[in-house]
């Protein structure tokens, strides 16, 4: 059991978190309104993926997927998830200071590795997309 929250502590609903074991894919839960989630699992080693729910009313990328390192479980354990990002809020303007419509922004991260999401390290991806129009 654990949680999915912004730096602030703010819980994240409807994250995406996929468990493995031993490089294979198992159940997926999506975190609560208080940004839970809970899987029963044997004691073994296991990693979390974690992904956006694509909400853009929440303080995260709308795109992202991280990785946890290896994990060992021997017994219950709550494995807090501090999502590292936030969502940018980019306003265009020209030299006088004005609006500038119609300008469409996108750029990806690439790969980051050594990040910390709490108790455990990962690795990721985010994307920045232009907001609907």
């Amino acid at each position: 059991m654990g949680t999915c929250s912004t730096r602030r502590g703010n819980g994240l609903p409807g994250q995406i978190v996929l468990l493995w074991s031993a490089g294979i894919a198992g159940p997926t839960r999506s975190t609560d309104e208080a940004g839970a989630y809970t899987f029963q699992v044997s004691p073994g080693s296991y990693s979390l993926s974690l992904g956006s729910s694509g909400n853009p009313a929440l303080a995260t990328p709308l795109i992202y997927n991280l990785d946890t390192a290896t994990f060992t479980v021997s017994q219950d354990m709550v494995l807090d998830l501090t999502l590292p990002a936030r969502r940018l809020a980019l306003h265009v303007q020209d030299a006088a200071g004005a609006p500038v419509a119609g300008v469409k922004v996108a750029t990806s991260t690439g790969w980051v590795s050594n990040l910390s999401l709490g108790p455990v390290t990962a690795a990721g991806i985010t994307t920045m997309l232009p907001a609907a129009a």
